[in-house]
């Protein structure tokens, strides 16, 4: 280990990064906006596990999301822990599930000499399904194949919140009766030939459109599994279901993986969605632990609003309800943005989440934000490039400027508007190849 990179760095921490730096052995719930140091603090408290405890790297294992976010860890630890930070386990949680089943092979015998499905083959079993089938809901008005986005869409969901197809299908009636349970689809005063308590008809059609509709889903999902199984293939969702089906069946292979994992850390635990969260319980629920594992968390309340591939604010009270003893660290020094702008995005969410911490800037910079209406869309492209030319005749680095736009289909519009002007620009953006017209 690098004491001095790591006593530095150390040293620079405030005093929430240091209680959740130090704070090695049990649960650990950080709740950290962006801009305030979490891979900072995750990959110092790795090492400070590593320094503080009688473990080797390979029995820590920290899961995050993107490669890059992988990437950005184990380039920092290296800094502090030397060549060692190539034996610590990060991976992203698709990556982690496909590492189990490749070194412990044995008790996944379905994917042996199986190959991943591509995207073009998803669509052509979709639409085989569609067409030996009996489909109301799923098939299009003017297209058959009209819904088959949404349909793998729905199935990629499904695995993502951890549902088998027998678990999807479990679920069906307590969903319909969570919908019948709803006192507003129901009459509150006698209205034409209805009396009180009697179902709404535009409600009622509506929840059994839901419900065929959910059917449906499940029954090609049923066959979708099928057609994977019989042609060898899998889908990266199918990974971290497996994996998961697969711990909670056979008590040796969780053994084994709980053995060799003693400290579980997870990054942007806001985004972690059912099936991911069912994973990290089975990886800490050992019974001598007491409901006391080394699993530490960092993800932002703020974000766990918006719901991302099955993320949501139930995340943060699951933790809550199956660990006990939870040490919770706001982080609220924020090293990124000014005031102005941490105290206008507060703005925009504060009657989205109670209570929410508010964060501080730690910058001395603090410009207004400048805000710019006009009449329509062409108006607001020309502004824009003015705005950036004088930016740039002024001095202003052209990689100090950044322009965000909500859809792709503002891409070429906005490219037109710079190119025109001989403005430099690169696109940062997933254009799909299909739709360059040229």
């Amino acid at each position: 280990m690098s004491e001095n990179t790591f006593e530095k760095e150390y040293k620079r921490l405030n005093t929430e990064q240091k209680l959740a730096v130090d704070t090695i052995e049990g649960s650990v719930m950080v709740n950290a906006g962006p801009g305030t140091g979490k891979t900072q603090i995750l990959t110092l408290r790795i090492g400070n596990i590593l320094k503080q405890s009688d473990v080797g790297p390979e029995n820590i294992l920290a899961l995050t999301f993107t490669n890059s976010g992988v990437y950005a860890m184990r380039e920092r630890l290296r800094t502090y822990i030397g060549d060692s930070a190539y034996q610590v386990n990060i991976f992203t949680f698709h990556a982690f599930a496909e590492h189990i089943i490749k070194n412990f092979p044995a008790y996944f015998a379905q994917f042996e000499y199986t190959k991943v499905i591509d995207d073009l083959q998803k669509v052509k079993c979709i639409e085989k399904i569609l067409d030996e089938g009996s489909y109301i809901e799923l098939i299009g008005k003017h297209d058959d194949y009209q819904k088959v986005k949404d349909i793998t869409k729905a199935i990629n969901t499904l695995k993502h919140e951890g549902y088998s197809v027998e678990q999807f299908k479990e679920v069906i009636p307590e969903w319909k009766k969570e919908m019948l349970d709803n006192p507003d689809v129901y009459y509150a005063r006698k209205f034409k030939q209805f009396n009180v308590g009697d179902i709404k008809p535009a409600e009622q059609e509506k929840i059994e459109r839901k419900i065929r509709v959910t059917q449906e889903i499940a029954e090609v999902y049923e066959k979708y599994q099928a057609y994977l199984a019989k042609e060898h293939l899998y889908d990266f969702s199918d990974m971290i279901i497996t994996v998961v089906q697969e711990i909670k069946e056979n008590e040796n292979l969780k053994a084994e993986i709980q053995e060799q994992y003693q400290y579980i850390l997870v990054d942007e635990h806001q985004d972690t969605n059912m099936g991911q969260n069912e994973l990290i319980e089975l990886l800490t629920d050992a019974e001598h632990l007491d409901g006391h594992p080394n699993i530490f968390t960092v993800g932002d309340e703020k974000q766990s609003i918006y719901r991302f591939q099955g993320a949501s604010e139930q995340t943060f009270k699951h933790f809550n309800s199956i660990y006990r003893d939870i040490t919770h660290i706001d982080l609220k020094q924020n090293y990124r943005s000014t005031q102005t702008i941490l105290d206008a995005s507060g703005a925009v969410i504060e009657h989205s989440i109670e209570n929410a911490v508010a964060l501080h800037s730690n910058t001395k910079e603090n410009n207004l934000i400048q805000v710019g209406e006009f009449s329509n869309y062409k108006f607001e492209l020309l502004y824009l490039a003015e705005d950036i030319k004088k930016k740039l005749e002024s001095g202003v680095d052209p990689k100090e400027i950044a322009v965000l736009f909500q859809k792709n289909k503002h891409t070429e519009d906005i490219k037109n508007i710079l190119a025109l002007d001989k403005i430099p620009f690169t696109i940062f953006s997933r254009n799909s190849i299909f739709e360059d017209k040229d």
